[in-house]
């Protein structure tokens, strides 16, 4: 995953779920990125980078919410032709940044 200040992370991601959709799916959105300093590169970094937990609903139009280990709340809103609900966590590992 590359972040909007160029900070490149490892993702490790995990969910249970089901669902129903198409075998070839595309999805358009937009994410939020909720209460971090967004200003500076550092705090991005640091509010992205570790554990963070969530969960999806979708019918046609798909919500995300979810909260990270160091109290950053982030969601989405999507499009996508499929039917579902899944339980999720992911860990992201900060690699490096592509303008240094």
């Amino acid at each position: 995953m590359v972040d909007k200040k160029g900070n490149v992370y490892a993702i490790f991601d995990g969910s249970v779920g089901y669902g129903l959709g198409p075998p070839v799916t595309g999805v358009v959105g937009q994410g939020y990125f909720g209460n971090a300093e967004k200003n500076n590169a550092q705090h991005y970094q640091e509010a992205l980078q570790g554990a963070s937990f969530g969960t999806t609903t979708g019918a046609g139009m798909q919500g995300n919410v979810a909260i990270g280990t160091s109290g950053v709340l982030s969601g989405e809103i999507s499009f996508n032709p499929s039917i579902g609900k899944t339980f999720g966590g992911r860990y992201a590992e900060y690699l490096f940044n592509i303008y240094d």
